[in-house]
């Protein structure tokens, strides 16, 4: 899988506190996705703590999303998203962003 656009994964807590999250790659396996929440101290057991902070894009590849979507969906609607827009070529890419 190559990277279609990354997130911003942080902890209400560490942000609280000052800390940097944690940028992902999208789209993903389940297994890397709770790795990288296990990262920044987001267990099965807190889930309530973790938020989506910004999105961004490659530069060779630049997707345009509304950022609101982005911070307001689930993870497996983002992951979703990202297998889907990996599919597309350049030509289609940039028909769907006109």
């Amino acid at each position: 899988m190559s990277e279609v656009f990354s997130i911003l994964l942080h902890n209400r807590q560490r942000y609280e506190q000052g800390k940097e999250g944690l940028w992902f790659s999208l789209p993903t396996t389940t297994e890397k996705l709770q790795e990288a929440l296990r990262g920044i101290g987001i267990s099965a057991h807190d889930p309530q703590d973790f938020f989506l902070y910004d999105y961004r894009s490659p530069q060779e590849r630049p997707i345009k999303l509304p950022r609101d979507l982005v911070l307001s969906a689930d993870m497996d609607e983002l992951n979703f998203l990202a297998a889907r827009l990996e599919k597309l070529d350049a030509a289609e890419l940039a028909e769907l962003q006109s």
